[in-house]
């Protein structure tokens, strides 16, 4: 092929559309495609009897990657995007009628599930702690990287990234993990079981590594875009 490459992107979810910018600002053409009736994925809305309801995503975390895109892109952000941090970044609820907030400072968190729970809140510091080490260790090459080839693992920061997980983190489950690190505590492992639908993944078989994740929430902290 001569001149420009042409390039399709399958989808126009927040993914595709960063996808698509990025590739044209290498110079390539691109085409998206979209099944829905408009853009943005998970970003969209339901408007009824005169009001407009948010359908998701429901937590924003790294509002710095949107800001990294639109400075690539060569787009001021001011006037366009804006967020504010949370102090809550969500509610968890249990049919018994337990309710826990979600706080985002850990400390906080941590008190909150000893009043609600009667967790040791030394646990959830620890194991929070630990999701924020792994983060800082780990987050770059795992969560940012494609690691669908064979080759991808000689990459040196990969290997420097194995060797700071433990072995349970890299062999057991998130589920497992999370029930060691919480003594057992039937509603906590809960709670920090559902950090990984966060990429669709399943807590009885998605691998303890993903423990980082809390740290998103409760160590960067959750956001909101002004405005929904």
């Amino acid at each position: 092929m001569h001149g420009r490459e042409e390039a399709i992107v399958i989808g126009s979810g927040v993914g595709g559309l960063a996808a698509g910018i990025r590739l044209a600002l290498k110079g390539h053409a691109v085409t998206v495609y979209e099944a829905g009736e408009g853009p943005g994925g998970k970003l969209s809305e339901l408007r009824l009897g005169g009001y407009r309801f948010d359908r998701g995503p429901s937590l924003f975390t790294r509002p710095g990657l949107v800001a990294e895109l639109f400075h690539e892109a060569g787009v001021p952000l001011e006037g366009r995007f804006a967020w504010r941090k949370l102090e809550e970044a969500n509610r968890y609820f249990w049919e018994d009628g337990t309710r826990v907030r979600g706080w985002s400072d850990a400390d906080r968190l941590a008190e909150e599930l000893f009043r609600q729970l009667g967790v040791d809140p030394t646990r959830v510091k620890r194991h929070l702690r630990r999701a924020d080490e792994l983060l800082r260790a780990t987050g770059r090459t795992f969560l940012e990287h494609s690691l669908h080839r064979w080759s991808d693992l000689r990459e040196g920061d990969v290997w420097e990234a194995l060797t700071a997980a433990r072995p349970g983190e890299l062999l057991g489950s998130l589920h497992t993990i999370n029930g060691r690190a919480l003594d057992g505590h039937d509603k906590a492992v809960q709670l920090f079981d559902r950090f990984a639908t966060y990429n669709g993944s399943d807590p009885y078989r998605t691998p303890g590594l993903m423990r980082m994740i809390p740290g998103l929430e409760h160590g960067e902290g959750a956001f909101f875009p002004v405005g929904g």
